[in-house]
């Protein structure tokens, strides 16, 4: 039964695993390691471990590209220059230090992201070209690499000049969803290694995808996903 899922070789009886994976799909910000730790009675490196096999799961089922109307954006993510320990801060620029990432949603559908090093019309161009549909219309604000767009209908909205909204074209529903994240990582995890951070972003992906379901449902759907994702300990730290 354990044999190829995530709780191959795994000492834990499966009413733990099952626990955690109920309150994983349960919690709308996510559950840190610490919390799960002291619900389920192990230890925090036990628990941390767990999140990142169960995170697994959200992977497999990510999105991977998206059709019809998409609204495209970036963001920054990251602790704030003033609350790291003074010989830690970069005052160069404040946005050293942040992970940038590019995220995209269907209209009444998935979300996707993926972390990039910069925000140029390289990065900006691949991450369209690769996991939208040509044709699609793409919605985003007036950052410059956009509008080289030309395999997709392209609208924008110029919130420099304070317009967010223009008829269909806004970027509403991947800010409320870069607003979760954020939320998430400052008030419940507090920080993400960058080497994990994309486990994280599928994560919330998985909550965004499945919000219409019921925590039920959530579990469910991870229960019919477990083949294959075996995470072992070394590839997790290696």
């Amino acid at each position: 039964m354990r044999k190829h899922t995530l709780f191959e070789d795994s000492k834990l009886p499966l009413r733990l695993w099952l626990a955690a994976m109920w309150l994983f799909a349960s919690h709308r910000k996510g559950i840190p390691s610490t919390q799960l730790a002291r619900e389920l009675g192990v230890t925090r490196r036990t628990a941390w471990f767990m999140l990142c096999r169960i995170r697994q799961i959200a992977d497999r089922m990510k999105a991977n590209v998206l059709s019809d109307f998409v609204e495209v954006d970036e963001c920054y993510v990251g602790g704030l220059e003033g609350n790291k320990h003074h010989k830690k801060r970069l005052f160069a620029n404040w946005m050293q230090g942040k992970q940038i990432v590019m995220g995209a949603v269907q209209r009444n559908g998935n979300v996707l992201t993926r972390c990039v090093d910069n925000r140029d019309a390289g990065s900006c161009l691949w991450f369209v070209m690769r996991h939208v549909y040509q044709g699609a219309t793409v919605y985003t604000d007036e950052h410059a690499p956009y509008q080289m767009l030309t395999r997709h209908q392209h609208q924008y909205v110029t919130h420099s000049h304070g317009e967010y909204v223009n008829g269909n074209c806004h970027t509403q529903s991947i800010e409320s969803f870069w607003a979760l994240v954020k939320r998430a990582h400052k008030g419940v995890y507090h920080w993400w290694s960058n080497k994990h951070f994309g486990r994280y972003l599928r994560e919330f992906e998985f909550r965004w995808n499945h919000r219409t379901f019921s925590e039920h449902q959530r579990l469910e759907a991870m229960l019919d996903n477990l083949d294959q994702t075996r995470l072992s300990w070394a590839n997790l730290t290696t």
